[in-house]
């Protein structure tokens, strides 16, 4: 499991783990001022965690042989398609977002969603190579297609389409590295094409007013389109040099909500520039 001898921390890239560190602060830093006016005050706390747990995991994967996760590749598969399970079971969310993907255990919250593009990321790395000379083989790429979809299509469910986007481009970006014939490629984008329409039926409403509010941005500024308006409200009051941190108007004031999420960049906008 792991093997000293062969790790050698000469080569370790302590420049890239000092900016990872640097980058994790300055996010501490940024998610304070975004919360600063909330009654709980719990994201500081999670994200400083998170940090630690992160930190941990690093010098964790770098001791450790990472063929010997690989020989755990089926195991892995199963958990992460077992969580996806219990989320459809057990899980909850934001019902105004319409999305449930969050499990509590003990107290402690964590999307399976984001555990399994790692879990299914190290099951088609190991699958792939042992099945690598058959890549182009249609049982072959038809058994890799099926394994992917088992997770997609129940993070699908959630709904999330976001993260299902990201796992197919995941799975596509490894059978492309794997050397998939392209005229499997070409089919895939023949299909794609076809698909929408009944993927555009299968969305639900507030992922089609998404769509629709990307399209129309200056459309419903009260209702849709009110997060991204007063995000770029924010973007642009602080022009070169920033409100100062902690002095953000649009943030401070709660004209822009869960700032402390995606929308964290108009937060450092407005108040660092």
């Amino acid at each position: 499991m792991f093997n000293l001898k062969r790790k050698s921390f000469k080569k370790f890239d302590f420049i890239l783990l000092l900016t990872v560190l640097l980058i994790s602060i300055y996010g501490i830093i940024m998610i304070k001022s975004a919360t600063l006016t909330f009654e709980i005050q719990r994201h500081v706390k999670v994200q400083i965690i998170s940090t630690v747990l992160g930190i941990v995991a690093i010098v964790f994967l770098v001791l450790m042989d990472y063929q010997f996760i690989g020989k755990f590749y089926i195991p892995i598969y199963i958990v992460s398609v077992g969580l996806l399970v219990a989320v459809a079971l057990f899980g909850v969310g934001d019902e105004q977002w319409g999305a449930r993907s969050w499990l509590y255990i003990g107290g402690f919250g964590f999307q399976p969603a984001e555990l399994s593009k790692v879990g299914l990321i190290i099951f088609l790395a190991k699958y792939i190579d042992k099945n690598k000379n058959e890549i182009n083989q249609p049982i072959t790429l038809l058994k890799i297609l099926f394994f992917a979809a088992i997770p997609m299509m129940l993070i699908f469910k959630q709904p999330d389409l976001g993260t299902t986007a990201v796992v197919l481009f995941y799975v596509a970006v490894m059978l492309f590295a794997a050397g998939l014939d392209w005229k499997y490629i070409g089919y895939a984008v023949i299909l794609a094409v076809i698909s929408l329409p009944l993927i555009w039926f299968k969305l639900d409403n507030y992922q089609k007013n998404r769509i629709f509010s990307f399209l129309e941005p200056e459309k419903d500024l009260t209702g849709t389109n009110y997060q991204a308006y007063q995000s770029r409200i924010a973007v642009g009051s602080g022009k070169i040099f920033g409100r100062g941190l902690f002095q953000g108007t649009q943030t401070q004031y709660n004209f822009l909500p869960e700032k402390q999420t995606d929308f964290i960049f108009a937060v450092v906008a407005e108040e660092l520039g």
